[in-house]
């Protein structure tokens, strides 16, 4: 889980510097005998969208100019790196030197390859590539989890647990888990390519519906979101 990689700063700091840091959601700042001690606090967003819409939303966007395959199990090697230097400047990855960043990001790759955050889409989960280098420049990664759940992703905390062959049959509901980019080609749609990629997937197995879930105080992730046609749900603070 990433809440795992949140560290614990500790330093001192006069009472009135302390009010003049610069405050992130994910932390929680104390001051105590004129010490700051910054600590984990994180809290989550869950967000919800019609696959239809979401299909209305990312259509018209040129993707000929890339390849787009779901991922194979040679290529979750060659995600690690490219999930680093995604949320190497989002908390809490920013906050881990380089080679804690690629621990971070082996691990969380790890968990959902595993199916520790529900039963992994295959079809759904798909992989971006330069069509002439072959580099990989993003991926999207789908689970499912219970439909009547979706305040507790971990499976230890689910009402019901996944069945044997549940994308099969249709069970739960599918959670965009990963989506990530190489922050060299942020801004060229990608993640808006894999999205609507995914989603004509999941509506080929007949789900309706797409829930995510991104970090309080990443504004980009939020931004993201919204622009996709998301929608909050009411229970945005449950972690």
């Amino acid at each position: 889980m990433i809440n795992d990689w949140f560290t614990d700063l500790s330093f001192e700091i006069d009472w009135e510097t302390f009010h003049k840091l610069p405050r992130h959601s994910a932390y929680r700042y104390e001051f105590k005998e004129g010490r700051c001690r910054i600590s984990g606090r994180p809290q989550f967003y869950h967000a919800k969208s019609d696959l239809n819409g979401l299909l209305e939303c990312t259509c018209g966007h040129e993707e000929n100019q890339w390849e787009i395959s779901p991922i194979e199990h040679d290529d979750w090697s060659e995600l690690v790196f490219l999930f680093a230097r995604a949320f190497s400047r989002s908390a809490p990855l920013i906050h881990l030197p380089e080679e804690q960043q690629n621990a971070a990001a082996m691990a969380l790759l790890q968990r959902t390859q595993n199916g520790k955050d529900g039963p992994l889409v295959d079809a759904a989960s798909l992989l971006i590539r330069d069509p002439q280098s072959q580099e990989p420049l993003g991926a999207i990664l789908v689970t499912l989890v219970p439909s009547d759940d979706f305040i507790n992703f971990e499976p230890e905390h689910w009402s019901q647990q996944a069945p044997v062959g549940a994308v099969k049959y249709g069970w739960g509901q599918p959670h965009l888990t990963w989506i990530f980019v190489d922050s060299q080609v942020a801004r060229e749609g990608l993640g808006k390519v894999l999205l609507n990629n995914s989603a004509q997937q999941l509506c080929e197995f007949g789900y309706s519906t797409l829930v995510s879930t991104f970090l309080s105080g990443n504004q980009a992730s939020t931004l993201w979101h919204w622009k996709m046609g998301f929608q909050l749900l009411s229970h945005v603070s449950s972690q």
